[in-house]
């Protein structure tokens, strides 16, 4: 049955009005979310292809709503954008607190070789081995020195000067007396060395264990043995024909410099005979020190092995606390070859001490060539510790850069978004312009250079377009322009005709 004219404008008016209002509540929705996303990519095709509708945008409301996913993905790529950040300073302060210990390592290596290069120097090739089972029993049977050394042992000094330069022993200056002192200690030093510290504690009490103490040069040491050579000569001291110290010239020399004055503690010495000569090669010094070292430690059954005892560095104990002897040598004019050892325990005026007896080590000595191990240790544990940190930091990055990569893809825009105020279409992150048709929604719009979706009449590429203005959807056939009070006609691709037209069987 025909409608009155009234009964349809009232059926129109209210059909504009639910498409108004359902326009109205996806804006208002969107206005409170932001963004919203409509569909996906899937249901995207370049067109014109088809006729659009004006059917309006649909909102769901769900737990996969497009809303709240792109909104938490933004926010994943913000935070893991921000950890990937932290994790690249993470890895740049992680480098160079490596390159600092990796620079303090390599340093630390170049001290310990330049020491052990140049206590080798010293000695020049001179050798007094210990037989294994010297090293490992001499404390339980001091009669195992008398087997004489291991192979190995002799006297070398390859050095062209020390053979063609002549000194006299008995005033020798500072500096050929640091020299002989030196030799001496680096021979003693690695005497003591070859000791098995760990067999020879297993047969003493706790409190008596042994350590490997070092003899250290000092111009301290160099001053004393020379009082005490000095002192020798003036007590017209022959060693040789006496048979034992001159413990009165130790105790001046010991007074001087504050320390224990109480008899010989500081001296062994090697007495030759009354042709002996001051006047002789550095080579020939050396030579007399390398054979009274040699004659304290293998001889010396009738002196109950005390010389040895002292060379060795086995009359002193853990429990005394001494880690260093000060050391020098010194010839007298008599014949006697005075290698002096000063315990540090036996100071007894500080202040005399302090003032007389320099303690500044004036050559490598065992105990330098320990602390440099010992600062190496550290630094090679250090490098360590910073290279595992270094590597730890790099696979946290590797682990950030790929959340962030994941988050990332979790992020692409893919389908309709409402944006400040405007419809866009995203393919991949990317704003699409020009037609599309949106399947699910049967319809064709326009979205302009910026991407924004157009509405109403638009002058496009050399046509007239008309868009719904509440969806954007593309109107075709015949159209009533209100506000120019006309009906037009828009042909399948959205574009007004002009002139006669035969439409649907008709002019």
């Amino acid at each position: 049955m025909k409608q009155p004219r009234v009964y349809q404008l009232i059926v129109a008016l209210t059909l504009a009005a639910a498409i108004i209002l359902t326009e109205g509540q996806v804006k208002a929705a969107t206005n409170n979310q932001n963004t919203v996303a409509a569909t996906d990519s899937s249901s995207l095709t370049t067109a014109p292809q088809q006729n659009g509708s004006s059917a309006t945008a649909s909102l769901t409301s769900s737990s996969s709503n497009p809303i709240h996913v792109y909104s938490a993905a933004t926010k994943d790529v913000a935070t893991a954008q921000a950890q990937t950040n932290q994790a690249k300073q993470a890895v740049q302060q992680a480098a160079n607190q490596l390159t600092s210990a990796e620079t303090i390592k390599n340093n630390a290596q170049t001290k310990l070789n330049d020491l052990k290069n140049q206590q080798v120097n010293l000695i020049d090739g001179s050798q007094i081995t210990l037989t294994s089972k010297q090293k490992n029993e001499i404390t339980n049977d001091w009669s195992v020195l008398n087997e004489g050394p291991a192979s190995g042992t002799s006297f070398v000094d390859n050095q062209t000067n020390d053979k063609n330069t002549v000194i006299d022993t008995n005033n020798l200056t500072q500096a050929q007396a640091a020299n002989l002192s030196a030799y001496a200690a680096s021979l003693i030093n690695n005497l003591r060395g070859q000791l098995n510290y760990s067999a020879l504690n297993n047969q003493q009490t706790a409190t008596s264990d042994y350590l490997n103490t070092s003899l250290i040069v000092t111009s301290g040491a160099i001053n004393f043995a020379k009082q005490v050579a000095a002192n020798y000569n003036s007590d017209h001291w022959n060693g040789y024909a006496k048979g034992n110290h001159d413990v009165p010239a130790i105790q001046k020399a010991a007074a001087i410099n504050g320390l224990d004055q109480g008899g010989n503690y500081y001296e062994d010495m090697e007495s030759f005979s009354n042709s002996f000569t001051t006047k002789m090669t550095v080579y020939a010094a050396k030579q007399y020190l390398y054979n009274a070292i040699y004659d304290m430690l293998f001889n010396d059954a009738s002196e109950s092995y005390a010389h040895a005892h002292s060379l060795l560095g086995l009359d002193i104990t853990a429990a005394e606390g001494i880690s260093a002897e000060y050391f020098a040598v010194s010839f007298d004019q008599y014949g006697n070859i005075h290698l002096e050892l000063i315990k540090p325990d036996y100071v007894i005026d500080q202040t005399k001490f302090t003032a007389n007896f320099d303690t500044t080590p004036l050559t490598t000595n065992q105990s330098q060539i320990s602390i440099a191990q010992n600062a190496l240790d550290v630094a090679n544990k250090n490098y360590a510790n910073a290279l595992t940190k270094y590597n730890s930091a790099k696979q946290q990055l590797e682990d950030a850069q790929n959340a962030l990569t994941t988050a990332q893809s979790k992020h692409n825009k893919n389908g309709q978004y409402y944006e400040d105020g405007h419809w866009y279409l995203y393919q991949n992150n990317v704003k699409q312009t020009g037609f599309q048709y949106i399947a699910n929604q049967h319809k064709t719009v326009y979205y302009n250079n910026n991407g924004q979706m157009l509405y109403g009449q638009q002058y496009l590429n050399g046509h007239w377009y008309l868009f719904d203005t509440v969806t954007g959807s593309m109107k075709t056939g015949f159209q009533y322009i209100a506000n120019q009070h006309k009906t037009v006609y828009y042909n399948n691709n959205g574009q007004m005709l002009y002139g006669q037209q035969y439409l649907n069987g008709h002019w």
